[in-house]
């Protein structure tokens, strides 16, 4: 049997089970952006090793026929090394985000993934294009209100978000240390980040571990990508009742 992508999601605010959504179930037309970004124009942003790996293994599982089998045109991958439309930068990011906002519809599955470097702005955050800059980050980063504007706006009952950003990934330099307050951080990709507001029911988030330390690597992805990326090519079936990929 042909193995095909599901998605086990848990919320990880208040550990809430949700049903897991199969490629063959879908009705609508899966809709993705991912983002990675390895070295980054302002050398105080931390570099990262594996993050545009991971967003391109990604975006070759998702368009494979025999996993998700997105359309082509359906799929942006913007990487910090890309070219014209496809490089990581503040304007090509929010315009991938519109392009979610306006293009999705109520039965499609939406994913967006960020494989990147992040900072706090204030009691928020931001993350990092390539063209970003530590010193101006509050105007040339893509802010979290960016984020939960375009997601809270999305028509699709099927969203799901990865995340793997370390919102210390930065070198002050002789500036004190901003203050990091992750009790919103990751509500943005569930509610809009209002803590009186139950997470939505269709939306389910993945990330890569605490906001506050950069995610390990492996010899050619993060533990995270290389985790989802295994899952989800029949991995995390290994012990399932059929054993035929599919994951519950």
């Amino acid at each position: 049997m042909v193995k095909r992508i599901a998605f086990l999601a848990l919320f990880l605010f208040g550990g809430l089970a949700v049903p897991a959504v199969r490629a063959d179930e879908l009705t609508g037309r899966p809709l993705v952006v991912l983002i990675g970004i390895d070295k980054y124009q302002d050398a105080q942003i931390k570099p990262r090793l594996h993050a545009e790996a991971d967003a391109k293994a990604l975006a070759e599982l998702f368009l494979a026929k025999d996993r998700l089998g997105a359309e082509k045109d359906r799929v942006k991958l913007l990487l910090g090394s890309g070219a014209g439309d496809e490089k990581a930068t503040k304007d090509n990011i929010l315009k991938a985000l519109t392009w979610l906002e306006k293009s999705a519809k109520k039965d499609d599955l939406v994913i967006l993934a960020i494989f990147g470097e992040g900072a706090p702005v204030g009691e928020r955050t931001c993350y990092f294009a390539v063209d970003s800059t530590y010193k101006d980050r509050a105007k040339d980063a893509v802010s979290s209100s960016d984020i939960e504007h375009a997601i809270d706006k999305l028509p699709s009952t099927r969203f799901v978000a990865m995340v793997d950003v370390n919102y210390l990934g930065f070198d002050p330099g002789k500036e004190k240390m901003p203050d990091l307050v992750t009790q919103n951080i990751f509500r943005v990709f569930l509610s809009q980040g209002d803590e009186g507001k139950d997470p939505a029911p269709s939306r389910v988030l993945f990330i890569a571990g605490a906001a506050s330390k950069p995610s390990l690597d492996l010899a050619k992805h993060g533990v995270f990508g290389q985790a989802v990326l295994d899952g989800l090519n029949g991995k995390a079936d290994a012990d399932g009742f059929e054993g035929d990929g599919n994951i519950m």
